[in-house]
């Protein structure tokens, strides 16, 4: 059985891969697409001012 996934084998690099710190000024980073990331994403939304 090969322990190495699908993914890693078969996507291609990033075409503009950046190494360094990103720029701008952020509050929150959502980790995670799955139920716990979108929930979390969907409250952030709600809860953002300029959402009003």
């Amino acid at each position: 059985m090969k322990c190495v996934s699908y993914w890693r084998d078969t996507a291609t690099a990033l075409a503009d891969d950046h190494t360094g710190p990103v720029e701008g000024h952020h509050d929150v980073a959502v980790i995670g697409g799955s139920f716990t990331g979108l929930g979390a994403g969907l409250q952030l939304a709600k809860a953002a001012p300029w959402s009003s």
